[in-house]
């Protein structure tokens, strides 16, 4: 197919960039709500601006590279896929006009070299950035750390998580490589659970790690953190406490998650004695003897106890 086909409202397109643009300026797509676009378009021109009833656009051509801003003037759009893998980067500056854009797909997108300063503008963007293949950003602009939305945040090595992250209120799994810091306000992510930093050369955790109360999974296979957070041996008092507590529900018949099993750092053995690493005064436990040999739980004492496998040493 070369031109423009229209089925119940889903147009496709083929074609150059020039035949795009005289088709879109003869108002041939003005009615579509879906539009596919495929063909050797090396741009994406300015008359994509008079598609304001678009939901979703699909930008499905390997010669694509560049979009122009007037498709912020697509105020309804709701879903944006961009699989050009010679686009370096995306438009800015109107990213808070898309006021219903969810979805952004951009995982063919291999040459992008970074995202719009305004990205987070886009209030309710969110659901999973896998940005893996995107192995030539070098950073994510400030403004993402603004999306409540998003789900999983997955980074190419040497790209940063946003600091601050605490924005990011729906985020349940992350994963850095190659990168010296997390976020000093991690902990304050309440539906994070599973936080991957593997391979960094982070030498300490942010001291409001114990705060992230959902967290189940915490790998730091071959960084070198040597030791945990305060608040982590706070966490690991308060979830002992919360076990008994369930224990003695669960006993009268009660049926609740209570919070040795809802705590990212359940409690499942005793605190270490006074003077051991993760005693009562809530000392960081030293990690090195876990990191060799298997380790030894009645060196590590409670805080690792506390852990429950979560913390994983590779």
């Amino acid at each position: 197919m070369k031109g423009v086909e229209i089925v119940e409202g889903q147009a496709y397109f083929s074609g150059s960039t020039a035949e795009l643009q005289r088709a879109l300026a003869a108002g041939e797509l003005d009615a579509c709500g879906s539009l596919v676009v495929e063909g050797k378009l090396n741009a994406l021109p300015p008359e994509i601006g008079r598609l304001t009833r678009l939901r979703e656009l699909v930008l499905d051509t390997d010669t694509l590279q560049t979009i122009d801003p007037a498709i912020f003037a697509c105020a309804g759009l709701v879903k944006l896929v961009v699989h050009s893998n010679q686009i370096k980067e995306l438009p800015a500056g109107g990213w808070g006009r898309l006021a219903r854009l969810e979805q952004l797909e951009f995982a063919g997108a291999k040459a992008l070299r970074g995202l719009p300063e305004d990205l987070g503008a886009a209030a309710l963007l969110g659901g999973a950035f896998d940005l893996l293949p995107q192995t030539k950003l070098t950073a994510l602009p400030r403004s993402f750390g603004r999306l409540s939305r998003v789900t999983l945040l997955r980074l190419p090595p040497g790209v940063a998580a946003p600091d601050p992250i605490a924005g990011m209120t729906g985020l349940r799994e992350l994963r850095v490589r190659a990168v010296a810091t997390l976020p000093e306000d991690l902990g304050a992510l309440q539906e994070l659970r599973f936080v991957d930093a593997c391979e960094c050369p982070i030498t300490r955790l942010p001291a409001s790690i114990g705060g992230a109360s959902a967290l189940r999974s915490l790998s730091l296979g071959r960084t070198l953190v040597t030791t945990l957070p305060d608040s982590v041996c706070e966490r690991a008092g308060a979830a002992r406490s919360g076990s008994a507590a369930d224990a003695a529900d669960g006993a009268a018949g009660g049926d609740r998650a209570g919070a040795a099993d809802a705590a990212a750092l359940a409690a499942d053995g005793d605190r270490a004695p006074a003077g051991e690493p993760g005693d009562a005064g809530g000392r960081p436990a030293d990690l090195p003897a876990a990191r060799s040999a298997g380790g030894d739980r009645g060196e590590l004492g409670g805080v690792l106890a506390a852990l429950g496998e979560r913390v994983v040493f590779e």
